[in-house]
Order: C-alpha cells, then sequence, then structure tokens
C-alpha cells in the first residue's frame, strides 16, 4: 500500500487560507512590530501684534504595544513660504510624557514666529509645513515617527505713517499751537481703521508738544489717507532761542512719536496697538 495513499488532499482556497493564518499568527508573536501612530492636525492662528504670530496645531499620539511609553521630542523641520527659515521660530511641545499601554493622548503644540526674522518678505498669505520627529521609548527600544501638517494665514502688515508738513497756527509769548499733517499708508488687502491717538513732537532735544486724536480714521486697503494732528506748546520752560526760531519759521530737527488703537479685518489679530517714531527736519511754515 503506497504511504501517500491515506493523505487528505486539500483544496487550493484551503491550503491558501492555512497559509494566511500562519502568516498572521507570526504576526501575532512579534508585538509592537508597527510603528505607533501618530498625526498632526493645524487648529488656528493667534496674535498680539503683526510682528509675532502663534500658530495652535494638535498633535494625536497612540501607545499601540503593551508597554508604556516614553513620548518625547526629537526635533522639528518648518517649511515657511517654500524655503526653511534659519531662524525666527521656535515649537513649543507639552512634551515629554509617559503614555500608558494601548492608550491615545491629545497634545497641544505652540508655533511662535518672529516674522520680521522668519518671514521678512510678507506676503498677502503665508504658507507652511510643520514636521515633528517624535521619540517612542519602550524601555530601551526607541522608535521615531514623523507627522507633519500644513497651514495657512494672513500676515497683518503694519500702517506707514509719514510726516507731510509741519505749521505754527498761532505763536504767542506762553503758548503756540502746531499743526502736523500725516498721511498714513495701508499695505494690507483690506482697510484698517486708526484711533485713540496719542502724540508728542520733540525738538532739539526736549518735549515740545503733545496732543490726543479720538476720531477714527479709515486708512482704505492697499491705499492711504491724510489727517492733521493738532498740539498745544508751552515755551514757559524753554530757551528764548528756541522761542524765536520757531516764531521765525526756521527749520527744526524733530522727532514725532506716539500710538494708536489699530482695527484689522483678521480674526486672529482683531486690534493692537501701533506705534510710532519718526525723525527728521522741517521748514516750519504758517
Amino acid at each position: 500500500m503506497p504511504i501517500f495513499k491515506h493523505m487528505i488532499r486539500l483544496p487550493r482556497a484551503g491550503i491558501a487560507a492555512f497559509w494566511l493564518s500562519l502568516v498572521l499568527l507570526a504576526c501575532r508573536s512579534v508585538p509592537g512590530s508597527a510603528p505607533p501612530p501618530a498625526s498632526l492636525v493645524f487648529d488656528h492662528p493667534q496674535a498680539s501684534d503683526p510682528d509675532t504670530v502663534t500658530l495652535h496645531f494638535t498633535l494625536t499620539v497612540e501607545n499601540n504595544r503593551d508597554t508604556a511609553a516614553d513620548l518625547s521630542l526629537a526635533g522639528y523641520k518648518l517649511i515657511l513660504d517654500g524655503r526653511e527659515p534659519a531662524e525666527g521660530s521656535s515649537l513649543e511641545p507639552v512634551l515629554p510624557i509617559r503614555l500608558p499601554p494601548r492608550q491615545k493622548a491629545e497634545i497641544p503644540l505652540r508655533l511662535k514666529l518672529d516674522l520680521k526674522k522668519a518671514l521678512p518678505d510678507t506676503a498677502d498669505t503665508a504658507g507652511l509645513v510643520l514636521t515633528t520627529h517624535l521619540d517612542f521609548a519602550f524601555g530601551r527600544k526607541k522608535m521615531t515617527v514623523s507627522p507633519s501638517a500644513a497651514a495657512e494665514f494672513s500676515p497683518v502688515r503694519k500702517p506707514v505713517f509719514e510726516i507731510i508738513s509741519i505749521a505754527v497756527m498761532q505763536a504767542e509769548l506762553i503758548n503756540t499751537r502746531f499743526r502736523v499733517r500725516i498721511r498714513i499708508s495701508n499695505l494690507n488687502p483690506f482697510p484698517v481703521n486708526l484711533s485713540s491717538f496719542q502724540f508728542e513732537l520733540y525738538g532739539a532735544g526736549r518735549l515740545w508738544a503733545e496732543g490726543t486724536e479720538k476720531n477714527t480714521i479709515t486708512v482704505p486697503a492697499a491705499g492711504s489717507a491724510e489727517k492733521e494732528l493738532f498740539l498745544k506748546m508751552n515755551f514757559i520752560d524753554m530757551r528764548r532761542d528756541l522761542l524765536d526760531q520757531v516764531i521765525n519759521m526756521e527749520r527744526i530737527r524733530y522727532r514725532f512719536s506716539g500710538a494708536v488703537k489699530i482695527t484689522t479685518a483678521r480674526d486672529y489679530l482683531p486690534v493692537y496697538t501701533g506705534s510710532f517714531n519718526l525723525e527728521g527736519e522741517s521748514e516750519v511754515i504758517r
């Protein structure tokens, strides 16, 4: 009797299922062979002034092992408007953390950008890709995963102030009134409103006059507006030659500085306090 006479013949489909079960069993016998799942999602931007913006991300990680994992940030890579900035960025993670077995966690990340350094040529819209390098340590064994996320935001540009003229409206022995005419240029693709002006005029290194303006100035998108600001000057504590210089309408070396409330059309920076500091030489006219 042949030795193979009583062997059971399996159909081809049964043979395939048999080998598949062996493969699956082998995979189960090597725990933690798959990398830990991790994803990065952009949430929203936030800012208190146009020079610095904070981009908020959510990092979702999962420990797919039967042992606890120590999670830390090994580094990150930032591509901003198609290039990697040499400076001006920092990432603030809530790391390291210890992740229990078979547990998931959502971790907030904050990417801070100094736009004067990281994005000197500000466009209307800035796009970036953030890639984080995460180290999962399972005892002595370590694995690195690198989730990425894309983000986009619209930077806010500061208005540009320019003095057009300085005029003496009234010159007396005690008080002199000045009218300073300024031009405000808006570099943004949306209008901005300026209000609550506070300003000071310095000449010959001393405070000459100061004033306030509460009326709102609307500067159109990619346009400019002109405004007259009025100041009152007190000569009681000043030298006589300075009084003569102003009354005679000679040229003066000035510094005009102040602060202003600026309202924008951006949700992440709806309002902020801007400042200006202008220096130059002007002819004092009547």
